[in-house]
C-alpha cells in the first residue's frame, strides 16, 4: 500500500473509533430535516446548527417497507 493510502486508512481507522453522540436539541432553534425514500425503503435526520456552525443529527429515523407498502 502505498504512503497516502495507508495515511488515509489510518485515518479513517482512528476516526471510526472514535465516540460519537447527538447533541442534545435546542428546542428555540430551527431544525431541518432532511428525508429519503426508495421503492423499499425510507429515513429521515432531524438536523440542528451547532456552535461550530456546522450542521449536525440530533436524531434519525428509518424503516423498510413491507411488501404491501
Amino acid at each position: 500500500m502505498d504512503s497516502s493510502r495507508t495515511n488515509r486508512f489510518r485515518n479513517t481507522k482512528r476516526s471510526s473509533g472514535r465516540r460519537t453522540s447527538t447533541p442534545i436539541p435546542k428546542l428555540n432553534e430551527p431544525f431541518e430535516m432532511e428525508v429519503d425514500a426508495s421503492a423499499i425503503a425510507i429515513g429521515a435526520v432531524l438536523n440542528q446548527k451547532g456552535e461550530d456552525n456546522k450542521m449536525h443529527p440530533v436524531t434519525y429515523y428509518s424503516e423498510s417497507f413491507s411488501a404491501t407498502e
